[in-house]
């Protein structure tokens, strides 16, 4: 079984995206053999379409049997508005993280706005994904995501696990990304999106240890093969594969299922 923790249901914005529906998305994880995969809602995230993206989590997660679960959407821009449609569905099981994108919200990771996310997330036990990103010439918002900007929330909530999704997104930004790594424990890190670096997933197995990575395609943005592609083809031990793709998701996200 394969574990995706980073794929978005609901159109986005921006250039990357089509029409698609929750079958076809099943059928393809049918035939990839994914068992799970975990949604941020693309216009909750970058719109706040808080009440679209909580009837199309509902439908999926009921059409897909419960394959198809998502993460908890914060903004800190609207802070009480998100926080309301967590504590709303707290005990719904389609939940099971929280997703914040700092570059989307154009707030600095490091803004206090942020503590009540994670007061959040430690009180119900609940890990937090991120987009980090690179400094980018070309994208200023990404200086809001860079991984450097989460260590004053991850030395005040040691509880917390976090993943660091797209790893720190380019090449100085992993490095970043990597060196927190291994000041903090607690925090993963997630394949998703282009970063098609040579040699990424042995870097990182042989840096932070094969138990904190996890497998993400960033779909439907980006199709779910290309990552897997990296992991299987990946000069790392058989084991440390069949722990990305699929038994750190299990283990973070308490599917016993897959764990069994």
């Amino acid at each position: 079984m394969i574990i995706d923790t980073h794929m978005h249901l609901g159109f986005s914005t921006g250039p990357y995206n089509y029409p698609f529906s929750v079958k076809a998305l099943l059928e393809l994880m049918d035939e990839l053999e994914i068992g799970y995969s975990i949604s941020a809602h693309g216009q909750t995230l970058g719109a706040n379409e808080y009440e679209l993206g909580e009837r199309e989590v509902d439908e999926a997660f009921a059409l897909s049997g419960g394959r198809i679960r998502a993460y908890h959407l914060f903004d800190p821009r609207v802070a009480e508005r998100s926080l309301a449609f967590m504590r709303k569905n707290l005990s719904n099981r389609a939940y099971v993280g929280i997703k914040l994108h700092p570059s989307f919200n154009y707030t600095d990771a490091a803004d206090e706005r942020y503590r009540p996310v994670w007061e959040f997330a430690r009180e119900h036990g609940l890990p937090i994904m991120s987009h980090t990103w690179d400094l980018s010439q070309t994208n200023f918002k990404q200086k809001y995501s860079h991984p450097t900007a989460f260590v004053k929330y991850l030395e005040e909530y040691p509880e917390v696990r976090f993943i660091m999704g797209h790893s720190g997104g380019r090449f100085n930004g992993i490095r970043h990304a990597v060196e927190i790594g291994r000041r903090f424990p607690q925090v993963y890190f997630d394949i998703a999106g282009d970063i098609h670096i040579a040699e990424l997933m042995r870097y990182l197995t042989e840096n932070v240890g094969d138990r904190r990575v996890l497998y993400g395609s960033d779909w439907v943005m980006m199709d779910q093969r290309t990552q897997l592609g990296a992991v299987l083809g990946a000069d790392i031990p058989l084991a440390s594969k069949e722990r990305i793709l699929c038994d750190n998701a299990a283990e973070l996200f308490n599917f016993e299922e897959a764990r069994a």
